[in-house]
């Protein structure tokens, strides 16, 4: 159902399994925007407390009480942005190899002209005057990666010869393809339970399968703390590239919500969201040492692969393939888990009936069956301001090990040189941030045609650095608007926002350092017997001595929404 390919990091291994998969908290987190569901979309996220489709089985199950029977099915299109420039202190320049003379230049994602896609369908059955059921299948509303969108070289200078070449991507450690999917199954019940007072509830069953690709380091020898990053620098000859694979085929959560009409003209909602982390102990990696081919004529490009764990390399190519699970000799695989963020809402809606009765009134007949809100029909315009929070800080390590030898150091060798290494771990430095929604509908015709508006606002959600490509965790925000057409029992909704981004700079200062896996720190071997930092942002074994996030990264998008709700 989801094919969006979504997702938000996490590095990891070897020589460097390291991920990149998508998050599913809400719209206050680093990773998504407002909102699934064309209206909600259109509004820019403000529809918590009109929640009047059947998408509200997820987004807010309390209406569901309110809303009639119905089914809708609903599309997204991201032309995402992502710009990186890595640089050091006082925008020095960094380079790809030990000599210093392929400079990185500002790369951004090769495909923003190509939109990924973020699909949702939901169905509402209003079983009594009181009682509503839902059901919606929603991914995490992420602007998306598509296939190949940060390709393993961009943009370089060499200073030696003077030229524009292709370089290792100044990004490689931070992510590479993501071809990750994340739906969240949602079973949702509304019910009345005072009059103009409703409660709701929805369970989650979660689908997560994780496909994401990095690069990392083979081997990483004389890691001095006492010099500046450690006395590393980048050589991409020490290069791997690696692509992990597992999945979570139930991820467990539960939704609760509250729906209030204190007035004809006032709506008051609320509504909680919390996800079990993914975690499983089965999957695979594969990692390719030694995949990058520098020439001064033609630039960097990616050396063909050996057939998988070969000890010499084939005729033509000085890459290896080794392929690793949870089911080989050493069990390599070990341990893999992704936490969500919970988040909380709050809305508040004001809107003008079209005449002095109320919409129960209005819809109470017998012809029109249970009493419904229905906005087109009956209300000339409304308003509504939503408040969010995110608890993002409690998704801030995402666990990735892999087979210990009894000394602490890695079990299975990677060929020709390197372990992988037993802790992988990865720290997103992600901030607890707030949100505001403002947005509303005017009802121009009656029963046919409706304009839609709204902006919303979020503050930054990651620090600086710990900045990456993907997500970029700045204050951000958008503003847009959308239209809603009625013919007969159908409403096609379609809507634009445009999303900025106050981007983040870390001044070259980056802390984010990549997965080695072998080398030594202080002239210690790594061992996670020797790990005394009780963080993993503080991690010193099979780390790298160099950060690889310094810099800046800058991000926009144009998105677009087309819907279709029936009614029945």
């Amino acid at each position: 159902m989801r094919t969006q390919r979504t997702s938000a990091f996490l590095g990891a291994a070897f020589g460097s399994a390291s991920l990149l998969v998508a998050s599913g908290a809400l719209a206050s987190n680093p990773l998504e925007y407002p909102d699934n569901g064309s209206a909600a979309f259109s509004r820019g996220g403000a529809w918590l407390a009109l929640a009047n489709e059947p998408i509200a089985a997820h987004y807010n199950p309390a209406a569901l009480a309110i809303q009639g029977s119905g089914f809708s099915i609903e599309q997204q299109l991201n032309f995402n942005t992502v710009c990186y420039t890595r640089e050091g202190p006082g925008r020095t320049p960094e380079t790809a190899d030990s000599s210093g003379n392929l400079i990185y230049l500002p790369a951004c994602n090769s495909k923003a002209s190509f939109p990924a896609t973020i699909p949702s369908i939901s169905i509402a059955w209003r079983a009594s005057k009181k009682l509503g059921l839902g059901f919606a299948v929603v991914p995490p509303n992420v602007y998306g990666n598509t296939d190949g969108d940060f390709p393993p070289t961009s943009p370089g200078y060499n200073a030696k010869s003077g030229e524009l070449v292709s370089v290792p991507a100044s990004y490689r450690f931070q992510s590479l393809n993501q071809l990750s999917t994340i739906i969240f199954p949602t079973f949702g019940v509304g019910y009345e339970v005072l009059p103009n007072f409703r409660v709701g509830a929805a369970f989650i069953a979660g689908i997560d399968v994780f496909n994401t690709s990095v690069a990392g380091i083979q081997q990483q020898p004389n890691i001095d703390s006492t010099k500046p990053n450690g006395g590393q620098r980048d050589n991409y000859i020490n290069d791997s590239l690696s692509t992990l694979r597992t999945r979570d085929l139930f991820v467990p959560g539960a939704i609760l919500s509250i729906h209030w009409s204190p007035l004809k003209q006032l709506d008051v909602a609320a509504w909680g969201r919390w996800i079990s982390d993914a975690h499983t102990t089965q999957g695979t990696l594969q990692t390719v040492t030694n995949p990058y081919n520098f020439t001064s004529a033609g630039g960097t490009s990616i050396y063909p692969s050996c057939p998988a764990n070969v000890a010499v390399p084939c005729s033509g190519s000085n890459s290896v393939v080794n392929t690793f699970s949870d089911h080989d000799a050493n069990h390599t695989f070990k341990e893999f888990r992704f936490p969500f963020p919970p988040e909380v809402r709050v809305g508040i809606r004001f809107h003008v009936p079209r005449s002095e009765k109320t919409e129960w009134q209005e819809d109470s007949t017998p012809k029109a069956g249970f009493p419904k809100v229905d906005p087109l029909h009956n209300e000339v315009f409304d308003i509504e301001l939503d408040g969010s929070y995110a608890l993002n800080t409690d998704a801030n390590t995402i666990t990735v090990r892999f087979a210990a030898a009894p000394s602490g150091s890695g079990l299975s060798k990677v060929l020709p040189a390197g372990f992988v290494p037993p802790n992988a771990d990865k720290y997103n430095g992600y901030m607890n941030s707030f949100g505001l929604r403002l947005g509303g509908q005017y009802n121009v015709i009656q029963d046919k045609l409706g304009i839609r508006a709204g902006t919303w606002f979020e503050t930054q959600s990651q620090e600086a650095a710990w900045l990456s490509v993907f997500p970029v965790g700045a204050t951000r925000g958008g503003f847009g608007g959308g239209l809603v057409f009625r013919q007969d029992f159908i409403d096609i909704s379609m809507g634009y926002q445009y999303n900025w981004s106050a981007g983040l700079d870390n001044n070259g200062q980056g802390a984010m350092h990549t997965v080695v896996g072998s080398g030594n720190y202080d002239g210690v071997a790594f061992s996670t017997q020797n790990e005394k930092a009780t963080s993993a942002a503080n991690y010193t074994q099979f780390r790298s001595g160099q950060t690889e996030n310094d810099g800046s990264v800058s991000q926009h998008a144009h998105t677009f929404t087309l819907g279709g709700t029936v009614h029945f």
